[in-house]
């Protein structure tokens, strides 16, 4: 990874110091060593105005303490101190509360950023009318791969990273329409935040960015993929492994939550969702020989099943701000998908690996926008209008 240029703070400045306020939020737990080095580089970015909100979720490991000691003279920083962990929405959610810019960055701890990050972002946002969410490229932590640009998400509510172990000096080098941003790091207009009620703090683990991004679509905004953002990222420090129990629990249990309150209601689509849960409960028992992720799928169903009345609620609600039109071009930006499609990606990541399948996934989207519809690409000196910006005033 290349090193970052790292300015004193009467260098930051490089566009007008009348640019907007970014809020950068890190949310954190138990990972004081990754947290110190994400805020160094954080603390190094080239940009007239920006504060840092770190909402510790009861950290032992003397995380707020080694802040407070080592960051001291950091007037643009502040600790949020938990007593319990409040998981990642909360967190957020907390955090985004408690900050004054026109702008809410969230960042995971385990990242480390490009002086220009912000800038860069907040420029696709000024350049680019309409735009809720800006996606930042994110690169493995050594920067010779891509770690997402943006997230794919299929006709069944699945997602995928886009782009993911490609090399970085590939593809994907303009500005361009995504399905989701991944919230290792986003950058979010804070007014569309609010009105579309922020993150899911239901969800707790995992799903919360792409249901995020999916309710700010159906209001109208777009998700921009900006590739000069630069974040890297180690890539779940702080979550479970993907074998776990725990892991794949809150995947089944909030994938079926995301896609029940998001998608357009029908009898297929539920019959879609709960076909996918089957058939991954299976591999896991027969294929995989692991009886505990079988199960856990099933208390994941038992879970949605007595949570059917809040998440009808919850649906309620994204319709309200649902901007009419919008539910078909979330169709258009979502890959076709059927059941041999994914029989053969199933296949393909037992011979070859999951980034393979990743990277075939990806070659079926890029496909599927160059021969139908394609997301409209940007640049910083247009911009291309679906609805207008929220919030016209920056702080």
């Amino acid at each position: 990874m290349d090193e970052a240029v790292a300015p004193s703070h009467g260098e930051r400045s490089v566009m007008n110091q009348d640019a907007p306020t970014v809020s950068v939020v890190i949310v954190n737990h138990n990972l004081k060593g990754m947290l110190i080095r994400c805020l160094e580089s954080v603390l190094r970015t080239r940009y007239p105005s920006f504060e840092i909100l770190v909402v510790d979720n009861a950290s032992s490991d003397g995380s707020v303490e080694s802040i407070a000691r080592k960051f001291r003279d950091a007037t643009n920083l502040k600790v949020l101190a938990n007593f319990n962990n409040l998981g990642y929405a909360r967190g957020n959610n907390l955090g985004i509360a408690a900050s004054s810019g026109k702008y809410v960055a969230i960042l995971n701890n385990d990242t480390i950023v490009d002086a220009d990050w912000l800038k860069e972002a907040v420029s696709a946002f000024e350049s680019n009318t309409g735009t809720g969410v800006a996606q930042c490229r994110l690169l493995t932590f050594d920067g010779s791969r891509i770690d997402s640009c943006g997230d794919i998400v299929d006709t069944f509510g699945l997602a995928f990273r886009r782009g993911n172990g490609e090399p970085s000096a590939g593809r994907y080098q303009s500005v361009e329409e995504v399905f989701s941003a991944r919230g290792a790091a986003l950058v979010v207009l804070k007014e569309i935040f609010e009105s579309v009620g922020g993150l899911d703090s239901s969800l707790f683990l995992s799903y919360e960015d792409i249901d995020l991004s999916w309710r700010v679509r159906l209001a109208g905004y777009k998700v921009l993929y900006v590739p000069k953002s630069i974040v890297y990222h180690v890539g779940g420090a702080s979550m479970p492994s993907e074998d776990s129990s725990t892991k794949v629990y809150y995947d089944t249990r909030n994938y079926l939550t995301v896609f029940l309150k998001n998608s357009s209601f029908s009898s297929v689509t539920v019959f879609n969702a709960q076909t996918i849960v089957i058939a991954s409960a299976i591999v896991d028992l027969i294929f995989r020989r692991k009886p505990l992720l079988f199960l856990a799928r099933g208390i994941a169903v038992l879970s949605v099943l007595r949570s059917l009345g809040t998440i009808w609620t919850s649906r309620a609600s994204v319709k309200r701000v649902t901007l009419q039109g919008s539910s078909q071009e979330v169709k258009d930006v979502m890959l076709k998908s059927g059941y041999s499609r994914l029989l053969i990606l199933f296949l393909f990541k037992i011979r070859y690996g999951e980034r393979a399948a990743n990277m075939l996934l990806t070659y079926w989207y890029d496909e599927q926008m160059r021969s139908g519809f394609t997301p409209t690409q940007f640049n910083l000196e247009g911009s291309s209008q679906k609805r207008d910006s929220g919030p016209s005033s920056s702080r």
